[in-house]
């Protein structure tokens, strides 16, 4: 299924960002009009995709945290921090964190 398949009707990409690191799977990162959306293509015969995102909408504050060896994971980078309310999620971005981090921003503000 791609991409497009799960978007909503009248929802446009806005931000294609760098691969980030979420519960330990490797996916693209995307901001649409509506929703933070992680999605990776799996498999090389049977593909299938797999998918989470987030109504943005919900987000209440997004952050930057750098990462050490004591850290969330021992490689070290920079992770970024959404609050949705009721949820926090965390997830680890390689490169082009701040540039991700100002797009979530000014969708929040």
């Amino acid at each position: 299924m791609p991409l497009e398949d799960i978007m909503e009707e009248n929802e446009e990409i806005e931000v294609e960002g760098p691969k980030v690191e979420y519960e330990n799977k490797e996916y693209d990162v995307y901001i649409t009009s509506n929703r933070l959306i992680f999605f990776r293509r799996k498999g090389f015969i049977r593909r299938s995709d797999d998918f989470v995102f987030w109504n943005l909408k919900n987000v209440e504050r997004v952050k930057m945290e750098k990462m050490g060896s004591s850290g969330v994971v021992s490689t070290g980078g920079e992770a970024l921090l959404v609050d949705l309310g009721k949820e926090e999620i965390k997830f680890k971005c390689q490169t082009e964190t701040s540039r991700l981090l100002a797009k979530l921003r000014a969708r929040v503000e």
